[in-house]
């Protein structure tokens, strides 16, 4: 058995996913880097940065890779520090013959670890194609949520037959379309055309502060996951504005839609520039390293989202989230404490950890 913990500086992070068949760009060790950086919003920096570490376990059955987040925050004085999984998917990754063991085992070690370092609660949001929830379940039975649906693509059929499969919405947008839609290199040139379209989104849809990522974020963006980022720009044909743009992550066998943009002139035409820029990059991963394109789900269930996302793929997935609470007795003080402080009733408060509820923290 060996229990070993990597930071950002040990260089042997992406080696160990990848000699062992575990790589995924949420787990490498540029996107840890990426969440590790502070930004100028603060907002961002309470909820996704924080000190990155990547978990690995083996023994006699096989090998196991968890990433984590350790945040720190201080609520009436008291410092916190709790656990999250990495922006987008997380959860243990297993490879070998006897997951349930590897997992329990795993947690053994992982437990501890938490308790000498004063981790109070963890949260993570589970990876929906690994299917990790399962062994969880099996092990620690009632620590995991079945929140929403995702889609996803298996990338290596062919274009015709996931073309038929596509509703007819999406054929119509991507026959009819009267853009210039094209894979662009990824400079910081590019960074910034995104940025200002992504800008334009978070702020006509009032995306929640967290979520305005800055220039800055998106230029150490393509710095960072050069090696792994994908862009699909859409312009008018005959302006060249810019009026669409979308960012797949590419690592081992899975890719992942991860952030789109839409120019607010986009509204106005007739055909969504977003169906032939997803379509583009859909056709680029076919035949590539990935063998699955995982599509996401929406804000809600079966919002307009997740309707745009079930047009390209007949094939959903729940989507887990895993919750734990490393030291009941501090935890449930801080909770009495908060109400007693700020009037509210926290039973009410559905969400994990109860702490870090976005109305509380404005309050802190």
């Amino acid at each position: 058995m060996e229990f070993k913990i990597f930071e950002t500086q040990n260089e042997n992070w992406n080696d160990t996913l990848v000699k062992h068949r575990l790589a995924d760009p949420h787990y490498s060790r540029e996107y840890a880097l990426l969440f590790e950086k502070v930004t100028s919003n603060p907002e961002f920096n309470q909820n996704f940065v924080g000190k990155h570490y990547l978990i690995v376990y083996t023994n006699k059955d096989g090998i196991l890779v968890y990433p984590t987040i350790k945040r720190e925050i201080t609520i009436l004085g008291h410092k916190i520090n709790d656990l999250t999984s990495p922006y987008g998917y997380g959860g243990p990754l297993i490879r070998g013959d006897n997951k349930p063991n590897i997992y329990k085992e795993f947690r053994i070690e992982f437990d501890t670890w938490c308790q000498n370092n004063d981790i109070i609660a963890e949260f993570s949001r589970l990876h929906p194609l690994s299917r990790n929830h399962e062994f969880i379940e099996s092990i620690e039975p009632g620590k995991i949520t079945n929140i929403s649906t995702v889609y996803y693509l298996e990338t290596g059929k062919s274009w015709e037959e996931l073309y038929s499969n596509f509703k007819k919405r999406v054929r119509t947008y991507y026959k009819k379309r009267d853009l210039s839609v094209k894979k662009v290199p990824i400079t910081t040139e590019n960074a910034k055309i995104f940025e200002d379209l992504y800008s334009q989104t978070m702020k006509r849809i009032s995306a929640e502060n967290k979520y305005h990522f800055t220039e800055e974020f998106f230029v150490r963006t393509f710095t960072l996951l050069k090696e792994k980022l994908l862009m699909i720009l859409a312009e008018d044909q005959e302006t060249g504005e810019k009026l669409s743009a979308l960012l797949v992550l590419q690592f081992g066998e899975f890719a992942y839609y991860w952030l789109s943009a839409t120019a607010d002139s986009a509204r106005n035409r007739k055909y969504s520039p977003t169906y032939p820029s997803l379509a583009e990059a859909i056709k680029i991963l076919l035949g590539s390293e990935s063998s699955f394109f995982l599509l996401g789900g929406g804000y809600k269930k079966d919002d307009s989202l997740a309707q745009f996302k079930r047009g390209f793929s007949n094939d959903p997935i729940p989507f887990y989230i895993y919750s734990k609470i490393h030291n009941l007795k501090n935890y449930e003080n801080l909770i009495r404490e908060i109400e007693l402080n700020f009037s509210i009733d926290m039973d009410k408060i559905n969400y994990f950890p109860k702490y870090r509820y976005p109305e509380l923290i404005q309050k802190y």
